[in-house]
């Protein structure tokens, strides 16, 4: 029986996520390639504890970072290396992406082409506020820039109506304005 044959389906879902990432590059050659995608299966357990103990992105790179030098002997594993793996297990789990709208997804992809840079662009907004029109505020003042985006959602915490008059979304014309930026749903 192996340690998959023990996953439930969240830990499974971490699983493949790793299996995708595939660190140590072994499933590229398929030549040389394992039968099955259990080779990183035992980094389910460190993801998994960090999760759900609500670890933010950065403690769970520093965490998973040291999980690969203690355990792999990677030496030169660093958290900021692995930042963006696990940003992208961070958005997975909690299921960011579908707090936010694809109208405004999709601006975001514009601006940010950098899957990673989206990725946490997208969290950002997400965690900023629920509302669609305040998420769509953040990205307008933002500009296309990160420390513009965190500007914002720094003011959105603050007093989200401030952030509403700066970008022209705050008066009864706003769901033209949001048409106009950002498209139909």
């Amino acid at each position: 029986m192996s340690l998959r044959d023990q996953f439930d389906e969240r830990s499974l879902g971490l699983a493949n996520l790793l299996y995708e990432y595939d660190l140590l590059g072994v499933y590229q050659d398929a030549s040389i390639a394992p039968d099955d995608p259990e080779e990183y299966d035992d980094l389910v357990g460190t993801l998994l504890a960090g999760l759900e103990s609500g670890m933010t992105p950065t403690e769970l790179s520093e965490v998973f970072a040291q999980q690969l030098r203690d355990h792999y002997g990677l030496a030169r594993a660093l958290a900021e290396q692995e930042y963006a793996f696990c940003e992208r297990v961070y958005v997975w789990w909690h299921h960011i992406e579908e707090r936010v709208s694809p109208r405004v997804r999709e601006r975001i992809a514009r601006e940010f082409p950098t899957r990673s840079d989206a990725r946490t662009v997208i969290r950002l907004v997400a965690e900023a506020h629920e509302s669609e029109r305040v998420q769509a505020a953040v990205v307008l003042a933002g500009r296309g820039l990160m420390p513009g985006v965190e500007d914002a959602v720094a003011l959105a915490r603050l007093d989200w109506r401030d952030l509403l008059v700066n970008t022209g979304l705050a008066h009864d014309n706003w769901p033209v304005v949001l048409i106009a930026e950002f498209g139909t749903e």
